[in-house]
């Protein structure tokens, strides 16, 4: 119910790029993520059955921690 869900990424979609810079070892998703600000419109590509598929996201409010 998210923002990537507004955006047209399903469940099962796998994160391949952020933004342009591809998901590693060196480039966590969280990482890049919190390089940005709610509000930030940001591209996502996602492999979906085998095939490339790029989205535009406006990142939404981080939910708050809980201890």
């Amino acid at each position: 119910d998210g923002p990537s869900a507004a955006a047209g990424i399903e469940p099962g979609d796998v994160i391949t790029a952020f933004d342009g810079q591809e998901i590693s070892l060196k480039n966590s998703l969280l990482d890049l993520l919190f390089e940005r600000e709610p509000g930030d419109v940001v591209t996502v590509t996602v492999e979906r059955d085998g095939a490339p598929q790029t989205f535009e996201v406006t990142l939404g409010e981080r939910p708050e921690a809980t201890a």
